[in-house]
């Protein structure tokens, strides 16, 4: 909703920023919060996020930025130029992340997944707890509670919201 508005007053600034430092590769993310219709940066993180989006842009834009950050710990190089393949705008694809959280307490029983990643614009659905998991009182309200996380990708609005629904 806000992208034009972040392409014309905030990546001039962050292009600037990024080439006075000295900064030619890596994953960066920024976090931004609207006040009266303005972005306004809160957090940024000069790494990949934690919510795995480098899948939606590797089946969106066709390069994941997790092998990028693989092949550059491992030869320095961050492998071939994929400027041209960077599109914030995802051309007519729509990315979207679902999340299910769960209450405290020990996990009993997980079904439902390997029907999940089979739906329509899913591309992964990631685990992050097992059968016989315990999710303490002192961990509610914080990512722990994350106990599936899908990614995927839609090619309208309607489609991405009937997608989300279903899954």
């Amino acid at each position: 909703k806000y992208i034009d508005v972040y392409e014309k007053s905030i990546v001039p600034k962050v292009k600037r920023m990024l080439y006075d430092v000295g900064i030619n590769n890596g994953a960066m993310f920024f976090q931004f919060f609207i006040d009266d219709g303005i972005p306004k940066v809160y957090d940024i993180g000069f790494r990949l996020t934690g919510t795995l989006e480098s899948k939606i842009i590797d089946a969106i834009c066709g390069f994941d930025p997790m092998e990028r950050m693989i092949e550059f710990a491992l030869t320095g190089n961050m492998g071939n130029n994929v400027s041209g393949q960077i599109n914030p705008h995802f051309g007519s694809e729509y990315g979207w992340n679902v999340s299910f959280l769960i209450e405290p307490g020990r996990i009993a029983n997980i079904q439902g997944v390997e029907q999940i990643k089979q739906s329509k614009g899913v591309i992964d659905a990631v685990l992050n707890h097992s059968i016989g998991d315990t999710i303490g009182e002192d961990k509610k309200g914080n990512l722990t509670q994350v106990v599936l996380r899908v990614l995927g990708h839609s090619s309208s609005l309607a489609e991405m919201s009937n997608d989300m629904n279903h899954v």
